[in-house]
């Protein structure tokens, strides 16, 4: 505080006092200049840089992305499987499989051709696997699965069309093909509707 009264006092006796006043009047309007300048609104086209200046550096964010898009694959897929298994359900639980399945298992000419007791082939989740389409509505079954027994493996086929809305099933392929050997392929084919 003493050095600060010091200096002016050494000024004003080197300038005087009259000098002194002149020179804080001016060094006022300068401030103000100062101050209206950077008050001013920039116009079109113009901007002033601002610095911001923070205490402490701003974190960093870890970039989620990656976890997000596997989240994504992984839920698409199991909801790829989940379908795929609930439809499988649906084929193999439907009026037309069990009839099917009936007179597959109950066949003396699919016994001779793969052996007694016929069963279904498992598949990886547990139940079998059956390809194809059951749509009673639209008037189209076709399907497809595994069977096995004692002496092999085969494949059966079953395809049936409803040519009408109002009409009758009509059965255009009952085929039970084993494995290995398709010269050896039985036909279930009678004119029995579905």
């Amino acid at each position: 505080m003493a050095s600060m009264f010091a200096s002016v006092w050494s000024r004003m006796a080197r300038v005087g006092p009259a000098a002194m006043h002149q020179e804080k009047q001016s060094s006022r309007i300068l401030r103000m200049v100062n101050v209206r300048m950077m008050s001013t609104p920039a116009g079109p086209g113009h901007w002033e840089a601002r610095t911001t200046r923070v205490k402490s550096p701003i974190p960093r964010v870890p970039n989620k992305m990656p976890v997000l898009t596997a989240a994504f694959i992984s839920m698409t897929i199991f909801w790829y499987y989940f379908a795929s298994h609930m439809n499988n359900r649906e084929r193999l639980n439907s009026s037309v499989m069990r009839m099917v399945k009936t007179r597959v298992k109950e066949s003396p000419q699919v016994h001779a051709l793969v052996g007694e007791p016929v069963n279904l082939e498992r598949g990886v989740i547990g139940d079998p696997w059956i390809n194809g389409e059951v749509n009673p509505l639209k008037g189209k079954v076709d399907i497809s699965f595994r069977i096995v027994g004692p002496l092999g493996a085969a494949t059966t086929y079953f395809t049936s069309v409803r040519p009408q809305p109002q009409a009758q099933f009509e059965v255009l392929r009952f085929l039970v093909v084993p494995d290995g050997d398709s010269n050896r392929a039985v036909s279930l084919l009678d004119a029995r509707a579905v």
